[in-house]
């Protein structure tokens, strides 16, 4: 697949999210409970959700990586138990959008990366995506909210970003 990458300077986002060290094989069945968890106190917040999912990839490594699930929210809020307030990393990335099956996402990345060093940039180890979800997950037919039983992924509209300066800041509430 031929993918569209441009650099960019991206703005941070407010994110409500939680937060869990994982290996990389259990990335994809650790998504949605952590979202769970966010989306439960969400119903009960002053802070809306506005925007879509997010997975942030912090200190990935050969075993795994620290995995952050949340999604975009309307502004700064208290951390409560295991959701904080945080936000989407900020400053130049590489930016490109993946449209297709949730399992070819690792193209997408690969190509990020490949085009990094293709053109000299310097690329953080820290990487996130945004996902349409409403388009992205089924359960046993077209809903929107979450449970923990599994999901089934089919496609997915996926927006990917990789950080490229090592200066690039990490903010937090």
């Amino acid at each position: 697949m031929n993918y569209d990458i441009t650099l960019t300077d991206v703005a941070p986002t407010w994110l409500a999210s939680s937060r869990k060290h994982v290996t990389w094989a259990e990335v994809p069945k650790t998504i949605i409970p952590l979202l769970d968890g966010v989306y439960a106190f969400l119903r009960t917040a002053a802070v809306r959700p506005q925007g879509h999912n997010v997975c942030v990839y912090h200190a990935p490594s050969a075993e795994g990586v620290d995995l952050e699930a949340g999604v975009q929210v309307s502004g700064p809020f208290e951390s409560t138990g295991d959701v904080r307030c945080s936000q989407t990393p900020a400053g130049r990335a590489v930016r490109t959008v993946h449209v297709g099956e949730y399992a070819q996402l690792g193209a997408a990345y690969d190509a990020l990366a490949a085009w990094g060093k293709a053109h000299g940039l310097p690329q953080r180890r820290l990487g996130w995506r945004s996902t349409a979800i409403g388009t992205t997950i089924r359960r046993n037919g077209p809903r929107r909210c979450f449970s923990s039983s599994p999901p089934t992924y089919e496609s997915s509209k996926t927006a990917m970003c990789r950080a490229v300066r090592a200066d690039s800041p990490l903010p937090s509430c």
